[in-house]
């Protein structure tokens, strides 16, 4: 079995520490020739379709079904407050059940009718996370999204 290889950082702490402000002073520093950045606030009110839709409109189409951020660049996606999707009935946060899938599997599934269930995949992308400790209105990522990261506290 090989040891996990992340590609992914997620920064955890209580509000007020600089979490958000650490992210994008790093990702200020990128040369725009070869990395491209993208901030996602996630809240209450983010749904998959939302947050897909979102990932999307950053993508050009490479080859067939893969896709990848203009120009063959790189992407840094800062996904901010990752805590705060909706838990439904079942204590599922799908918002963070579809980032997971595109950190894991890099792609997801076709939201187009005619091309529902084909896989897109999805090139270029590293992930950069930031969210509260649990507790006082603010939920746990779920561990199969945990797990994807780094953590650091």
């Amino acid at each position: 079995r090989t040891p996990p290889s992340f590609k992914s950082s997620m920064m955890v702490g209580a509000p007020g520490t600089a979490k958000t402000s650490t992210a994008l002073m790093y990702t200020s520093q990128f040369s725009q020739e070869t990395m491209l950045s993208k901030r996602l606030n996630l809240s209450s009110a983010t749904t998959p379709h939302g947050f897909q839709k979102t990932i999307e409109a950053e993508l050009e189409r490479k080859t067939g079904k893969t896709f990848c951020p203009p120009g063959g660049k790189l992407m840094t996606v800062f996904i901010d407050d990752a805590s705060m999707p909706i838990v439904n009935t079942w204590g599922d946060q799908v918002t963070n059940e579809l980032t997971r899938q595109l950190v894991e599997m890099s792609g997801f599934y076709f939201l187009d009718k005619d091309k529902r269930g084909d896989f897109k995949s999805i090139e270029g992308l590293q992930y950069i996370g930031a969210m509260g400790h649990p507790g006082g209105g603010k939920n746990d990522i779920p561990n199969r999204l945990k797990s994807k990261f780094l953590c650091f506290n």
